[in-house]
């Protein structure tokens, strides 16, 4: 039986793991018969930081954001332009929400929350926000069956998600993307709590070939190159300098470093400044190996069985520890160059790889068809 599904997430960030993971979500629902319609929340704290001169997070944010403007006027617009693009064709078209007040007419046989770090807590939009908008990710302004699949709670403690504990005891099933955080969100919840893979894992390949078909006059590159794909900006630069200049002869690839911030730059490096989400896609479709810092970029090189090193240097993600260590490949993350010298000389063997990451899609998908049947 075919039913209307409301999705809760992190959709309108300008973020490529963010709006991959609300597509893969809202695509996997609809390919189990249901429909699903997003939620067009975004909230004014997260428009701000995303859009072209933030004015909420400080001056050194704005500062910063004004800078790579100037410096690159039309590869920061285009990236701008491509992710609103992406949002409002893939994801939703509905007007925009941009306060709890306004969140009064949501309709839907089910209320689901989806994957991302929506039941985090030091959060920057939450930060940032001048009412406390995390409880609309617990749907505190509707009624209804209510089910999570895979948020995942980030950094928080129990002290802080105590305030949205009722919030969550009135859900009919409850999932959460983090091993760690399954006791905390149990005691919370009142009842056992399931882990399950991020939603990007549910569909294949072939969806997200799909995609990248479907920008013809996207930003790309031939196959045959190190993709690197960071985050962290000037903070990690000296670092991943140091290892790219200790690892690029045995890589023997040509380089490419693709950032929203200050992509590498050096010899045999080609920077790549106006990215796209369905850029960043093919970037890691098309690589030969990857070197990254993020947890979707680490997760993308998972899903395209690209060689990988995801290096985050004097930096902790337990996120990325998680899916590491649940597919066999701890190995993979280094926080120091040498770790990561080393894991560059070792080959990933996907064949066990492979046979776990079935077993827990498969798990995971029958956890949402459960959910979502009620």
């Amino acid at each position: 039986m075919s039913r209307k599904v409301s999705l809760m997430t992190f959709h309108g960030s300008h973020n490529f793991g963010s709006v991959m993971q609300a597509y893969a979500l809202k695509r996997t629902v609809e390919d189990l018969g249901n429909e699903c319609v997003i939620i067009n929340f975004r909230p004014v704290a997260q428009l701000d930081k995303y859009s072209l001169f933030p004015k909420m997070y400080g001056m050194k944010y704005f500062a910063k954001s004004a800078a790579q403007l100037l410096a690159h006027p039309l590869a920061r617009s285009r990236t701008f332009f491509q992710y609103e693009e992406f949002i409002s064709k893939n994801l939703t078209d509905a007007p925009e929400i941009n306060y709890i007040r306004d969140l009064i007419a949501v309709e839907g046989d089910i209320l689901l929350t989806g994957s991302d770090q929506v039941w985090g807590y030091q959060i920057p939009e939450f930060i940032k926000s001048k009412e406390d908008i995390r409880p609309a990710y617990y749907y505190s302004f509707a009624n209804g069956r209510k089910v999570s699949y895979a948020p995942s709670t980030g950094t928080a403690t129990a002290a802080q998600l105590s305030s949205y504990a009722n919030l969550i005891q009135e859900y009919s099933h409850v999932s959460v993307r983090e091993k760690k955080a399954t006791s905390l969100v149990s005691a919370l919840f009142g009842r056992p709590v399931e882990c399950v893979l991020d939603p990007t894992f549910l569909v294949g390949e072939d969806v997200y070939q799909s995609l990248i078909d479907s920008d013809i006059a996207g930003n790309r590159a031939s196959e045959g190159y190190c993709l690197i794909y960071s985050l962290q900006g000037l903070r990690a630069r000296k670092d991943w300098q140091k290892l790219v200049s200790l690892i690029q002869d045995d890589i023997g690839l040509p380089m490419i470093s693709a950032s929203h911030f200050v992509p590498l730059k050096g010899v045999g490096i080609k920077p790549v400044f106006d990215i796209g989400p369905i850029d960043v896609l093919a970037l890691f479709k098309n690589a030969s190996y990857v070197l990254t810092d993020t947890y979707h970029g680490t997760l993308f090189s998972i899903h395209f069985d690209k060689q990988f090193v995801t290096f985050t240097p004097n930096r902790d993600d337990p996120r990325i520890d998680d899916i590491t260590d649940r597919l066999g490949l701890a190995n993979r993350v280094a926080r120091t160059v040498e770790e990561a010298v080393k894991a560059a000389g070792e080959r990933i063997e996907y064949g066990e790889v492979a046979r776990t990451r079935s077993i827990e899609i498969g798990s995971s998908m029958q956890y949402l068809k459960s959910a979502l049947q009620g």
